[in-house]
């Protein structure tokens, strides 16, 4: 691991309170990790190292963070390549990456992937608030910590029909080609938009499906009216806003 400067030897015999305090930005073997997520992570452990004492949580974790695909999520983004070779990794660094990656994969469950800076202004939902560092620890004093944490993510009946035909899609390989491909991606950013919602909505909204023109009012988290709907173009500045 290293930091904005410095090679990864450098925090070889250091704990990580001193690791984590004094460097600006945090790198495992060319991988990025959120500092200051780890940092409150492991202020509630007192900066001890959390993984060599709890190694059927870490595996537990870990294979949750590898099948993010069911979810729609690349497991690349939570250093999966890493987390297959963690055993040639020096101690300190394997401990911070196991802890950014069941974080960040937390975090993205709960609140979506994509950082709420980069989303356009029409699609920035203000996310419910949530301490993934609470979410973890509470995750690994459970039964099951992959199921903990995987319960953050929705739990409506469009995000489970969005999982059912992504798993249910082909690949996008050699069978099913660019347009099942496409298909596949289609399904992904919908579940990710789904994660971007607040889990609980109002119980009278407006719920408007820009593709198939249509708005429907909901009245105690009933239907009780539905129209068509004039939608936007392609044209960027004609688009219809999409959450």
């Amino acid at each position: 691991m290293s930091g904005a400067a410095g090679p990864a030897a450098a925090y070889a015999n250091r704990d990580l309170g001193e690791v984590l305090n004094s460097a600006p930005a945090l790198v495992v073997a060319g991988e990025r990790l959120n500092a200051g997520l780890l940092r409150r992570f492991y202020a509630r452990h007192g900066f001890a190292p959390v993984w060599p004492t709890r190694p059927a949580q870490a595996n537990s974790l870990m294979n949750a963070v590898l099948r993010a695909g069911e979810q729609g999520l690349p497991p690349e983004l939570f250093h999966a390549n890493l987390l297959r070779a963690t055993a040639t990794l020096p101690p300190v660094d394997r401990e911070l990456l196991l802890s950014d990656a069941f974080l960040s994969y937390a975090d993205a469950l709960a609140r979506g992937a994509m950082p709420i800076e980069r989303r356009r202004d029409d699609e920035a939902l203000t996310p419910e608030p949530i301490d993934v560092a609470a979410v973890l620890d509470a995750a690994i004093d459970s039964g099951d910590p992959a199921a903990a944490v995987e319960a953050l993510a929705p739990t409506t009946p469009t995000y489970r029909a969005l999982r059912q035909a992504l798993q249910n899609s082909p690949s996008g390989g050699p069978v099913g080609g660019k347009a099942a491909s496409s298909g596949v991606r289609q399904i992904e950013v919908n579940l990710e938009r789904q994660r971007w919602l607040p889990r609980r909505l109002p119980a009278d909204r407006v719920w408007v499906n820009a593709a198939d023109e249509r708005a429907v009012l909901y009245r105690g988290d009933q239907p009780v009216f539905s129209t068509k709907v004039v939608v936007g173009q392609d044209v960027l500045r004609n688009q219809s806003p999409e959450f």
